[in-house]
């Protein structure tokens, strides 16, 4: 695949909702994702990709400390 997968705009309001939820307890990130996504289902989709990706970069950090 080429080229960038998300306009600008998407990739901005992903990386906003990525800010606002990476730290939250899971059941105030359920309800801002619920709040925010809405039936945005792709959004939704990659937003908990990107968190999870987060949490086991994190995991992995944290196994080498």
């Amino acid at each position: 695949m080429t080229g960038n997968r998300y306009s600008s705009a998407r990739w901005q309001r992903l990386t906003e909702l990525f800010d606002q939820t990476v730290d939250l307890a899971p059941e105030a990130r359920a309800q801002v994702i619920d709040r925010e996504c809405g039936n945005d289902t792709a959004l939704r989709q990659e937003l908990e990709r990107l968190l999870a990706a987060d949490a086991e970069a994190g995991a992995e950090a944290e196994a080498f400390s």
